[in-house]
């Protein structure tokens, strides 16, 4: 191949996953090594509305080194993996009401076990619905849970019917 277009190359950088950069940056630089293999020199060329966007800027000179330096420093300032550990917990119910509730019960006591606790480099975020909100005629919403050593609070994540627990999402 000589030539390659990336049409909407920034589209996976609005999704909502910490991820979202590296995938994004690991996208466009296994495209652009498609071409060019072969005798012929090759262009490749990425539409974007963020041409200034890390993923992006980086992946453009396949600066892997300065992508992962930058990449890591947000991470480390926003807490998240390395930095830190992860549960999602999700509750679905076919009334979007309860599945509401339910979430919000469960943030308020795990939010208030971790305070009796003094555990407060854990974090609760959300409930916030989840990526696919409605899946299977059941609405969905998502409980994040941010700290370190999170086996801490184990015994005091929901389980039974309708719960789901994403131990360190990948």
């Amino acid at each position: 191949m000589t030539v390659v277009g990336v049409v909407n190359a920034d589209t996976s950088l609005h999704f909502p996953d910490y991820r979202a950069s590296e995938r994004t940056f690991s996208l466009l630089t296994q495209v652009a090594g498609r071409a060019g293999r072969g005798s012929q020199p090759a262009e490749v060329f990425i539409q974007t509305y963020t041409p200034e966007h890390p993923a992006v800027r980086h992946a453009r000179y396949h600066d892997y080194r300065g992508f992962f330096r930058e990449e890591l420093e947000l991470r480390r300032a926003y807490r998240f993996p390395p930095f830190s550990e992860l549960i999602m917990a999700t509750y679905a119910h076919r009334d979007e009401a309860k599945a509401q509730r339910e979430a919000q019960a469960f943030v308020e006591h795990l939010s208030a076990t971790i305070g009796l606790l003094k555990l407060g480099d854990i974090e609760v975020l959300g409930p916030s619905p989840a990526f696919l909100y409605r899946l299977k005629d059941e609405f969905r919403m998502e409980v994040t849970i941010r700290g370190l050593a999170l086996h801490r609070i184990a015994d005091r994540l929901p389980g039974g019917r309708g719960w789901s627990l994403d131990v360190d999402p990948m």
